[in-house]
């Protein structure tokens, strides 16, 4: 691939992701349901789906530890919070997801996707993990200031300990303004369908379809 051609595809890749904007609820840290357009393409949700889920965070109390199940696009997955600093503004918390915990996750192995409880399996080939530090700040309100996650995979058959075949993604997410929305209060009249942060492939749709009453 020329670079030429590698700069279409990338102008391409946005151009999709930018199209439609992704209505979503956020209650409490979580982000509870999404209202993507209807023309979205899958995968384009799917990535959206990821960038959400470093957004969320499910402790009841930010001046406590939690261990708890958290679903994100992952699936269903434990996850420990842990209280790193807290200043008088700032509270900056580590996430630990272990993302071999996770249930209803789906896996593309073969060409054959399932969706299993990887509680239930034997010895995992693939050793996951994610990790995020999320930074709050409650100096005008309480919101999510900005969020580093790393996530790791490691081929298990082939690796020794920490080392062997890994693959690494990071995301940095930050703030950058708060302005006041213009927008209209969205209503079901707007709402063409509903579905949630979990990972959905094309053969299978998490979305709930919104009829009117």
């Amino acid at each position: 691939m020329t670079e030429l051609q590698s700069a279409d595809r990338q102008r391409e890749f946005a151009k999709v992701l930018e199209a439609n904007p992704l209505r979503f609820s956020y209650q409490d840290g979580r982000v509870e349901q999404l209202c993507p357009a209807a023309e979205e393409a899958v995968w384009a949700l799917n990535l959206k789906r990821g960038l959400l889920s470093a957004f969320q965070n499910s402790m009841a109390d930010l001046s406590r530890d939690a261990h708890l199940y958290e679903r994100d696009v992952s699936g269903s997955c434990e996850t420990t919070y842990s209280v790193k600093s807290s200043m008088w503004s700032d509270v900056k918390v580590l996430k630990n997801k272990d993302l071999q915990s996770c249930s209803g996750r789906g896996h593309q192995t073969l060409g054959l996707l399932t969706t299993f409880s990887t509680k239930a399996k034997s010895v995992p080939i693939i050793k996951s993990e994610q990790f995020c530090e999320q930074t709050i700040k409650s100096d005008d309100g309480t919101y999510l200031s900005s969020s580093r996650c790393q996530e790791t995979h490691i081929f298990a058959p082939f690796s020794n300990g920490q080392s062997g075949i890994r693959t690494t993604a990071e995301l940095s997410l930050s703030l950058d303004n708060i302005v006041q929305s213009t927008e209209p209060i969205l209503t079901d009249l707007f709402v063409s369908k509903r579905t949630d942060l979990q990972f959905e492939s094309s053969s299978m749709s998490a979305e709930t379809p919104v009829t009117e009453s």
